[in-house]
């Protein structure tokens, strides 16, 4: 017997074998299947059949394998969503913390603030009017008038200072009305603006269509102010000082950007920028509150306000960007 022969016989042994063990000849899928050979004319054997269902179990197998495939890859899908979704509630949830416990760091040193300032305001009233008083005794030209004119600058820089310290312990109260954006970011503009001749800064205005918005006035324009003041102080040797505006109508918040051209603030400084008494003001001119209740006000009006820097690129510079709810 040639060796192809006796292949083809273990291979009739082990089908029948199959066929034997597993599948009865007169069961229903098996006359089905004789009754669709006759049907094509074809007179399928045993082995036939046993093929036959074989094939079709192969192939039922193979599809409840794609549908449980397609299912996992749904689920997998649906994981992924759900991870996506979480991690957006946390970061959510972080800056909500983070929001929290920075106006109960506020609060708190909002109140210590405050008692300083009372305590200073009155000595430092007295010391001023002393100081005054005393160089107005002196003569134009007596050498003691230096002496006095560098105290009573740095007294008024301390009235400045208590003054902030006032603003920041003051709890915001705010006279919500819908507001022009742009009107209040033009007066303000209209303050800076004698600076900017004097130091050669040019200003752009980007307006966008903005709705009315609803906000304090007076305390916005403590913010607008604020930083545009930082921004003509940052660009002695001239630049561009540029606000725009937009309006995100899915979100429903107007976007201020407040750009200056002058040199960047360092990457160190950035994460410290809004903390209270932290000042990059190398003229020691601040008093590092300024922009704390700035943001001390954009919070109240349930915004956000953020600092980017860049050393290069189209954005060279720093951008205030200012976000309020419509």
């Amino acid at each position: 017997m040639g060796e192809v022969e006796r292949q083809n016989n273990i291979y009739d042994s082990t089908i029948s074998s199959r066929f034997t063990e597993t599948h009865n000849i007169d069961d229903p899928i098996n006359a089905s299947l004789r009754d669709m050979g006759i049907l094509i004319g074809a007179d399928w054997s045993n082995k036939d059949l046993v093929l036959l269902r074989l094939s079709s179990e192969i192939i039922g197998n193979a599809l409840e394998l794609k549908k449980k495939e397609k299912k996992l890859q749904e689920e997998k899908r649906k994981v992924k969503e759900l991870s996506e979704e979480l991690d957006i509630a946390y970061k959510r949830l972080k800056t909500t913390q983070d929001e929290f416990l920075r106006g109960e760091r506020i609060s708190t040193t909002g109140g210590i603030a405050a008692g300083l300032a009372h305590e200073i305001k009155n000595p430092l009233a007295i010391i001023g009017m002393t100081i005054h008083y005393l160089q107005s005794k002196l003569s134009e030209y007596d050498p003691k008038r230096e002496l006095t004119h560098a105290i009573i600058k740095n007294v008024e820089r301390l009235e400045r200072v208590t003054k902030e310290l006032s603003s920041y312990g003051r709890p915001i109260n705010l006279n919500i009305r819908r507001q022009n954006l742009h009107r209040c970011l033009n007066l303000n503009l209209a303050l800076v603006k004698p600076k900017c001749i004097v130091q050669r800064i040019k200003i752009r205005k980007r307006y966008s269509r903005l709705p009315l918005i609803e906000m304090d006035d007076e305390q916005m324009d403590k913010v607008f102010l604020n930083i545009m003041d930082n921004a003509v102080k940052a660009m002695h040797r001239g630049g561009v000082l540029t606000i725009s505006t937009e309006f995100d109508e899915e979100a429903k918040i107007a976007i201020i950007r407040i750009h200056n051209t002058g040199p960047p603030i360092k990457r160190r400084h950035l994460p410290h920028i809004f903390e209270p008494f932290y000042t990059i003001d190398r003229r020691g001119e601040g008093t590092g509150l300024g922009l704390t209740i700035a943001q001390s006000v954009v919070l109240r009006h349930d915004g956000q306000i953020t600092v980017k820097s860049e050393s290069s690129g189209k954005d060279k510079g720093t951008t205030f960007i200012i976000r309020l709810p419509f």
